[in-house]
């Protein structure tokens, strides 16, 4: 009986060392990948233990997926990502891991969280897929005793170091980057107050935030939205794409 209970615990102890000699080996000889956060709110520095992390490559439009048939919640995907610049971008996603073709790419592996679905005011019926969350398994940080603090009246983005290799991925380190980029949800509200004061209900189907727009460089929130004019039949409604700048808030442009 004793020996069988050391044999178990020995077991338990050769998974943890496995477990962290896999993780250290990806430390070691993982390949880097450059990422950037979606903008964070930094009350959830302040307030909490740790914030959870969205990356610009979480959310995946349909257009951006590779199969046969479209992903679901709790598939595993592979997404290919390219560097441009000082990070790594979003090229496709697919259910079967791509060929890596440039020494620049990289392939980072997920699962699907969820998948969205909007109305389609021209069909009268909601659309078989929009977007789809992806979780890698380095979205949660703990924050250092004192940052939030620090970080509590700043709004930006972590830029992140990612290592990855074949038998795995690790969050290598981060840093934050107080560049006053507007958040989601504010991007969010920014657009249910622009259309109210125009007497217009809308609902906002998906969001992206690019850093690139019209050939410039500059951080823009794309929306695509949907609105409700007053009078109009029930779920009727007008699809548009609205773009705001990501600093000052400003409507771009509204388009069909």
């Amino acid at each position: 009986m004793l020996r069988k209970f050391i044999a178990i615990i020995f077991l338990q102890v050769l998974v943890l060392l496995g477990m962290a000699i896999s993780h250290y080996a990806v430390e070691w000889y993982g390949e880097e990948v450059h990422l950037k956060t979606a903008p964070v709110d930094p009350r959830d520095l302040f307030y909490g233990d740790y914030v959870t992390l969205n990356y610009e490559i979480s959310e995946i439009h349909l257009s951006q997926f590779k199969g046969k048939r479209p992903p679901k919640e709790g598939d595993t995907v592979y997404v290919l990502l390219k560097k441009e610049g000082d990070y790594h971008q979003l090229v496709s996603a697919s259910l079967e891991k791509p060929s890596v073709m440039e020494e620049d790419e990289q392939v980072v592996k997920g699962r699907v969280n969820f998948v969205t679905r909007q109305w389609d005011p021209q069909l009268q019926e909601d659309s078989p897929l929009q977007s789809f969350h992806v979780l890698y398994g380095f979205e949660r940080y703990y924050v250092p005793e004192g940052t939030g603090k620090e970080l509590e009246n700043k709004r930006g983005q972590f830029d992140v170091i990612v290592k990855v290799a074949s038998w795995g991925q690790n969050l290598s380190s981060l840093t934050f980057i107080a560049n006053d980029v507007m958040t989601e949800w504010e991007a969010r509200d920014r657009v249910f107050e622009f259309y109210k004061e125009k007497g217009i209900a809308v609902e906002v189907n998906f969001t992206q935030l690019t850093n690139r727009y019209e050939n410039q460089e500059r951080p823009v929130w794309l929306l695509e939205v949907v609105k409700f004019e007053k009078g109009s039949p029930s779920k009727m409604g007008e699809a548009v794409q609205v773009a705001i700048d990501a600093k000052t808030g400003e409507i771009i442009a509204e388009r069909k």
